[in-house]
């Protein structure tokens, strides 16, 4: 998707399923119940005023669960959606961080969520790593969610001297819009994901530092060929 400097900001009220001609239909689920729900309600609404003839119409649901109890919760929001709006999902993604898992949790909770048929949108150490990449590359096998977010400030007060990050800040997509570059940001998330594909340990996803899958369901949301792909499968 062509990136561009001025994102249309303002939702409507409800961000509703019922708009328009409804093409592909997607559930995002996060454990976070402010920062990437808003992060990803932004970057629909922008790629749907400029894809008319091919809708995303989303349900962008906060979980505000963690660890163990954020399968469970997904699964019965799932359900209760699909059974109020009498819908069917095209695609179901689950996201989530490292940081409050412990790694067998984090490992199997990945593996039952694919089980179970969501796609995941992972990040280890947290989703702040795909905002950073927007910049840079990111290579702190160590970090702390703190570290992330500081690497971050530092990286968005180039442009902004006064930027102070807070999670839950409506602004991250504007931000990144302007001033990062979401394709880089793609290809350099592939690169630390290819990275750990060639040790021994490529289910042992709680080793994989610093790495995301945050890309994946952004190409599902912003590449023409990925929605095609869906579109297809309907």
């Amino acid at each position: 998707m062509k990136r561009d400097n001025h994102p249309h900001r303002g939702f409507s009220e409800g961000r509703s399923l019922q708009t328009r001609n409804i093409a592909i239909r997607i559930l995002i689920i996060s454990e976070d119940t402010k920062s990437s729900k808003l992060y990803f309600e932004d970057i629909i609404e922008e790629v749907n005023s400029s894809n008319k003839d091919c809708i995303i119409a989303a349900e962008v649901k906060g979980c505000g669960k963690g660890t163990n109890k954020l399968l469970e919760e997904a699964l019965t929001l799932k359900k209760d959606i699909e059974r109020k709006k009498e819908i069917t999902f095209d695609q179901s993604w689950l996201v989530f961080d490292k940081d409050n898992f412990t790694d067998d949790s984090f490992d199997n909770t990945i593996e039952k969520a694919q089980k179970d048929g969501f796609e995941v949108a992972w990040s280890n150490v947290c989703f702040e790593l795909w905002y950073l990449l927007h910049f840079s590359d990111y290579h702190n096998p160590g970090g702390t969610p703190k570290d992330y977010e500081v690497a971050l400030e530092k990286k968005v007060q180039r442009f902004i001297p006064t930027f102070k990050y807070k999670k839950g800040s409506s602004k991250m997509y504007a931000i990144l819009s302007k001033h990062g570059d979401q394709r880089q940001a793609l290809v350099r998330a592939e690169k630390l994901r290819k990275k750990h594909k060639k040790n021994k340990q490529e289910n042992k996803y709680s080793s994989h530092t610093p790495c995301t899958h945050v890309d994946l369901l952004i190409k599902k949301i912003t590449d023409t060929e990925e929605r095609k792909k869906i579109l297809q499968k309907k």
